[in-house]
């Protein structure tokens, strides 16, 4: 089985069971918030099979909204109460 280069723990199997989930939530039109650090645009790359990825992309971009949040990242401020006094 290939792996991903991005994600060595991944197999092609994992991948499908993500492309499954996103379709039923587009299948459902139902609202999913997903949190990540990958631009969507570059969904694609995270995947050995290509068209899985861009399966995906054209599932989440077709009807997003996005926010984007920017600041100091607060894993660097120490400890977790750093940032609220």
């Amino acid at each position: 089985m290939r792996r991903s280069l991005e994600f060595p723990n991944v197999t092609e199997m994992d991948c499908m069971l993500v492309h499954r989930i996103f379709h039923k939530f587009y299948e459902k039109q139902t609202s999913l918030l997903l949190c990540m650090q990958a631009q969507p645009e570059r969904m694609e790359d995270l995947f050995t099979v290509k068209s899985i990825g861009q399966s995906i992309k054209g599932r989440l971009l077709q009807n997003a909204r996005r926010v984007h949040l920017q600041g100091p990242d607060q894993r660097m401020m120490g400890s977790p109460d750093a940032c609220c006094p």
